[in-house]
């Protein structure tokens, strides 16, 4: 296996489960902390596990950004998928912890977000379908009239 496969299985498994080093991440962390309590240098442990935790970081906002661009309701599924990835990064304590809060506190204002475009295209949709009616000289409810008179213009 090269190294753009592995980057490339890399990411599609973070994509799908977050980062298979998490557990080992979390612990590595918890063992430099009692490695430094005893006197020990943790630096170079902790470095890496920062540049880990940030590529996570980088790839949770790849998708995060992917997904409040969309307008379907599978986005609206992953990005409740998402919003835990970023809490549990932000639980680390490492220094990416405050920019993965943010992510996880926007998530439900995203999701807002695509929920309106997925409403409004929904009713694109119907409102479209009402007038071809119209047009086409048949009669509407009284509902389908109100629907037609409040929602397409």
């Amino acid at each position: 296996m090269n190294a753009t496969t592995y980057t490339f299985n890399r990411e599609n498994k973070v994509r799908k489960f977050g980062s298979p080093l998490r557990p080992f991440l979390q612990a590595a962390r918890r063992a430099a902390d009692q490695l430094k309590q005893k006197g020990g240098n943790p630096t170079e442990l902790v470095t890496k596990i920062d540049q880990e935790e940030q590529q996570e970081l980088k790839q949770l906002e790849n998708q995060y950004d992917q997904l409040k661009q969309r307008s379907d309701d599978g986005a609206i599924q992953q990005l409740k998928a998402l919003q835990p990835k970023f809490q549990t990064l932000a639980s680390d304590g490492g220094p990416q912890s405050g920019e993965a809060l943010s992510y996880a506190r926007n998530i439900p204002g995203a999701i807002a977000d695509v929920r309106a475009r997925v409403t409004k295209k929904s009713a694109g949709s119907r409102c479209q379908a009402l007038q071809e009616r119209v047009q086409l000289g048949e009669a509407l409810s009284e509902e389908e009239r109100a629907f037609l008179k409040d929602n397409c213009h």
